[in-house]
């Protein structure tokens, strides 16, 4: 019996310690803790910063949770401050998202500034309304270096009027970063944005109520004769599933022997990557078809990964103007889809981190993208632009 007495004592000495324990609590500072972990996993952490900027990447995370601490939305925006200290390593491929759609946010931040949703009048540049398809939101300069964009107008239930759907710092350096909901819902952050022009670039917010960056075919490969003298293939994707190979192929097989006039536009707004195989027949038809004289690539803010390596691969090609604005720049790492995923546990928050870094070394084009010789405005159609100024 005495034994037995023992025994039972000895055994809640053990587990009282563990009733004993403070629960640790669900911050968005630590789900950045998380968040450190998990990018020392991915390739891009191995060869940008172990070893000497290891010390550097500390004092950013230090910068990020000053910042979190400061803000009063903080709750609204932690995944869009996740994506922002992840940015330190140079690789677009690394991603944060909510882990399902019942993870998204049940509620958005509201505007609760005291001055009025002034329409009319603006301070600023920056300020005024902008329109995003069937959206419709009121930039505010909210307080000094900070805009907000407050919804006046949706189709969607969730974006009702007041609510906060973007926010926009002026970093140290004068340049812009932007922190992003898009109508799913979805956060994503961006490091460098620009507002000129009455659109907020990186993004499909504008004063004009025009998508001339976008290209204007539904199907995903397009050929026509837009001109007496000009031919014009447009690729909307290079994913190599079954179907689009065969899509691809037969698309080629009608289309590449029509290539016979003295210009081409090679089309590759929107088109977000997947493999640069889906393009080996258009690169191989040029390569040999010396009818064409002048090739114009069109890329836009959406235009990455292996689009982007694609344009590389066409720009080695004299002939080759690159036009339209810059492309996503998501070059350098992950190419080929080699990632891995994890969870920061404490957010729900799914994390894809890059296993490879690409062949190509196009590292400084990492964020920034490829920037055209001939950039167009969203004034006109951007195939147009391009048929008249010739």
């Amino acid at each position: 019996m005495k034994s037995r007495m023992l025994l039972v004592l000895a055994f809640c000495g053990l587990i009282s310690p563990l009733f004993g324990m403070e629960k640790v609590e669900c911050t968005c500072q630590t789900a950045l803790d998380e968040a450190h972990g998990l990018l020392q996993k991915a390739k891009s952490y191995k060869v940008l910063v172990k070893g000497e900027r290891e010390a550097a990447l500390q004092e950013w995370k230090e910068k990020i949770k000053q910042e979190m601490a400061s803000d009063p939305m903080v709750e609204d925006f932690c995944l869009g401050y996740l994506q922002k200290f992840t940015s330190f390593v140079k690789d677009k491929h690394n991603q944060l998202y909510y882990a399902s759609q019942k993870d998204y946010p049940s509620s958005y931040p509201s505007y609760q500034g005291k001055w009025a949703l002034d329409t009319t009048s603006f301070r600023d540049e920056y300020e005024g309304v902008y329109y995003a398809g069937t959206e419709k939101l009121l930039l505010k300069n909210s307080a000094p270096g900070q805009w907000l964009g407050i919804m006046l107008a949706s189709d969607d239930d969730k974006w009702t009027h007041g609510t906060i759907r973007l926010k926009i710092n002026m970093k140290a350096d004068g340049t812009l970063e932007i922190f992003e909901f898009f109508k799913t819902g979805l956060l994503y952050y961006q490091p460098s944005i620009s507002i000129r022009d009455g659109r907020i670039h990186g993004t499909y917010w504008n004063k004009s109520n025009k998508y001339h960056f976008l290209n204007r075919h539904e199907e995903k490969f397009h050929f026509e004769q837009v001109s007496n003298d000009t031919d014009y293939i447009g690729l909307k994707t290079f994913t190599r599933t079954r179907k689009l190979m065969d899509e691809a192929a037969d698309f080629y097989a009608k289309a590449l022997p029509r290539l016979t006039h003295m210009n081409l536009i090679v089309d590759l707004r929107s088109n977000g990557g997947g493999s640069v195989l889906q393009a080996k027949p258009l690169l191989q038809h040029l390569r040999q078809n010396k009818q064409i004289e002048h090739i114009y690539v069109l890329v836009n803010f959406k235009t990455a990964s292996a689009a982007e390596l694609v344009a590389i691969k066409l720009l080695e090609d004299q002939r080759v103007k690159l036009a339209g604005e810059n492309t996503s720049g998501m070059l350098a790492f992950g190419y080929g889809n080699h990632a891995f995923t994890d969870m920061i546990d404490c957010r729900n928050i799914k994390v894809s981190f890059s296993t490879k870094k690409s062949k190509s070394g196009q590292s400084t084009y990492e964020f920034v993208g490829l920037t055209p010789t001939r950039l167009l405005g969203n004034v006109s159609d951007w195939v147009d632009q391009l048929t008249s100024l010739r």
